[in-house]
């Protein structure tokens, strides 16, 4: 009895998932569909009506048998409404499975000697009742009725007919009644309440599995923008509001569990693929960043791990082994006020040595990728702002010299200058790529015919200006000092100037108590003037004169006599090195 009612359950589920769940379309032809649609149901009702011939004592005749179900079988899969393709195949699957099941039935319930003809019929009972209770539990709670299973059961007499049971024994008839009765009921309720239960938890459940995917998207794509803009890891201030979420996607227009759920899912998901994106891509920066490079006195090449900066070091550059890296920053995060356009992110040329410097020996050469404007320059952070080097813009790159002498760890960019004006008459100077340099820096404006005339000599005045701006001097200063000059009211604008430099104990007046702003000034007040600077009281003019002809081949009128008056470019000159070589 046990073993019948475990195959007859495992029957109902395969009936069952038929009936409700039908094969998907898309997956098989109409043919197909129908004739699985039949062979489903001749599994079950073959499998009944095996049972009942042997129970009746009946000889087996699965064709009888099966003629007689075809009816019901019609009625019950509403055939006549459907094709007559459709009706051809269902009832051809019906047709062979009906066979094998009969058999299989007729040879279980004659291996059952202990079955009797009540309990049979009750365990037939339980099967149809239970098929039917589910069907209608559905049916009646889409239909917006009453839980009230009493109102869907057929009537005993529509069962005895139905199923011949008049034509049983009376033992069967009673347990198939009884079975169908009991079973309807509780698959009925059982039906209509998980149909309600499934029908308002699906939607939050859809919600809340496509809220989440949609938010870990999201999430996944602003950590990442989060991360790249230097903004801290915060999921909550970047999410979306719940106004803006249902608005996206349309919320207004779902159910309001599936909107709940799908606003439930979103934070959870984005809040997810935030935090994950925004550690994954700190982390793989750091890990790009650890790629120290051993050079030595042969030289070698640096890649950043973008492959956008190269940093050539020419063999007898470093005579000790050095560990030398590129590490990439994102420039806002530097230095969010400049006054340039990034063209770059910013890099860290790092040395890892004992005491943190290196002394170079030849220059150092920084090449970046780049395809921008001609005004683009390769810039040097130092004390907090960008200092302009002289770079050269070829085929896609643009390089920069590093050739000064004693080298720390240093953050360059390619930044862009749409302010600088162009001065005509410097390029074809000896001192043209420093006096470039320094209008670059806007130290040097020029004159008002764009010209920087840089073979006239320069004054007093106009010294220790371009003095002031390579220094940049703070404006503690004390007009006291340079009132008392009687040619005091010729100052005009290098009042400021004159009175800084002459706190600072840089420049004198003459003895007859004048200061001359625009006399030419000398090699010999210029070498005074620079050795009262800080880090240059060894300063001495004959050796920027030295490194002229060496490395310029231009002969400084100085090595005549101190007393002549320096020129523009040679003022220019000697600044540019000193600052290079941080002493200024």
């Amino acid at each position: 009895m046990i073993k019948i009612k475990v195959i007859l359950i495992a029957m109902i589920i395969l009936l069952t998932q038929s009936v409700i769940a039908p094969i998907n379309s898309e997956a098989l032809s109409l043919s197909d569909e129908a004739y699985n649609e039949g062979k489903f149901a001749g599994q079950f009702y073959g499998r009944i009506a095996g049972e009942t011939d042997y129970i009746n004592g009946d000889r087996r005749n699965w064709r009888k048998a099966c003629v007689n179900e075809e009816e019901s079988v019609i009625e019950e899969y509403n055939l006549d409404e459907e094709s007559r393709r459709y009706r051809f195949y269902f009832l051809k699957g019906f047709e062979e499975e009906f066979e094998l099941s009969y058999k299989d039935g007729y040879r279980e319930g004659s291996t059952d000697i202990k079955r009797n003809s009540y309990d049979a019929g009750v365990s037939h009972g339980e099967s149809f009742g239970s098929m039917y209770g589910e069907i209608y539990g559905k049916k009646d709670y889409y239909d917006g009725k009453d839980n009230d299973w009493k109102s869907q059961i057929p009537s005993e007499s529509y069962i005895i007919n139905k199923y011949a049971l008049n034509n049983d024994s009376n033992r069967y008839k009673k347990g198939f009644l009884y079975g169908y009765t009991n079973s309807f009921e509780t698959s009925y309720i059982n039906a209509y309440r998980e149909t309600n239960v499934e029908s308002n938890i699906m939607p939050i459940e859809n919600g809340v599995t496509h809220g989440t995917e949609v938010g870990f998207e999201l999430g996944s794509m602003i950590g990442e923008i989060d991360f790249s803009n230097n903004k801290t890891n915060d999921w909550q201030r970047a999410i979306p509001s719940n106004y803006e979420i249902i608005n996206e996607h349309s919320l207004y227009k779902e159910d309001k569990g599936y909107g709940n759920g799908f606003l439930s899912g979103f934070r959870d998901g984005f809040k997810d693929g935030y935090i994950e994106a925004f550690q994954n891509k700190n982390i793989n920066n750091v890990k790009e960043n650890i790629n120290y490079e051993t050079i030595s006195t042969e030289g070698g090449e640096i890649l950043s791990s973008d492959g956008t900066v190269k940093v050539l070091i020419e063999p007898g550059t470093i005579y000790d082994e050095k560990y030398i890296s590129i590490q990439n920053y994102d420039f806002s995060s530097i230095h969010s006020t400049s006054p340039y356009i990034p063209a770059s992110n910013s890099y860290v040329l790092n040395i890892e040595s004992e005491f943190k410097n290196v002394g170079l020996h030849n220059y150092v050469m920084l090449t970046f990728t780049h395809y921008g404007s001609d005004r683009s320059g390769i810039y040097q952070l130092v004390n907090g702002e960008w200092r302009y080097l002289y770079s050269e813009i070829s085929d896609g790159k643009i390089s920069a010299k590093l050739d000064i002498d004693s080298y720390r760890d240093g953050m360059y960019a390619v930044l862009i200058d749409k302010d600088y004006k162009e001065l005509n008459d410097i390029h074809i100077n000896w001192a043209g790529k420093e006096i470039y340099t320094f209008v670059r820096r806007d130290y040097i404006t020029g004159y008002e015919d764009r010209t920087f005339r840089p073979e006239d000599n320069m004054t007093r005045a106009e010294f220790i200006t371009l003095l002031s701006r390579v220094i940049k001097w703070n404006n503690n200063i004390n007009h006291d000092v340079i009132s008392n000059f009687n040619d005091y009211d010729t100052f005009g604008l290098y009042g400021n100037v004159i009175a800084k430099a002459i706190s600072l104990g840089l420049i004198n007046g003459y003895p007859d108590n004048t200061f001359k702003p625009n006399n030419k000034i000398s090699y010999q007040e210029v070498e005074w003037i620079m050795k009262r600077l800080p880090l240059n009281n060894d300063f001495k003019w004959n050796h920027i004169a030295d490194k002229m002809m060496y490395e310029k081949y231009t002969r400084s009128n100085s090595l005549e006599s101190k007393q002549n008056n320096i020129t523009r470019a040679e003022v220019v000159y000697m600044l540019y090195n000193l600052q290079n070589q941080g002493k200024i």
